[in-house]
């Protein structure tokens, strides 16, 4: 399942689509939209493309959790992006020093 918009928001602080099946993040899936926090938890998301999470400057909170993500690439995150919470338990994530550099989170869960 892909995430659509049936309108084109101009400013939302949180988008929520967790629990809706969702199996994959494509590139700039929140281009031009203002997010302080992303909820993509509870889905079956397993694949985040190169460039995913690319103009999220503003989002603070980041909830990955309870999905099969094995991977995610290093650039699925651009130099703008600064969440400061990243949640990323209950995947299958096993080496996240592979996966991307972290030093942007204050706060990351892994579990």
């Amino acid at each position: 399942m892909r995430i659509q918009f049936i309108v084109e928001p101009d400013f939302l602080q949180l988008i929520d689509v967790s629990e809706n099946q969702v199996t994959e993040v494509q590139k700039l899936a929140f281009k031009d939209l203002y997010l302080v926090r992303i909820n993509l938890s509870h889905n079956a998301i397993e694949r985040i493309e190169s460039g995913a999470f690319e103009n999220c400057a503003n989002v603070t909170l980041l909830d990955l959790s309870h999905n099969k993500i094995d991977n995610i690439p290093r650039t699925a995150f651009d130099s703008n992006t600064y969440a400061t919470e990243l949640d990323l338990s209950y995947n299958l994530l096993t080496d996240l020093s592979q996966v991307f550099n972290v030093t942007f989170a204050q706060v990351l869960v892994v579990s």
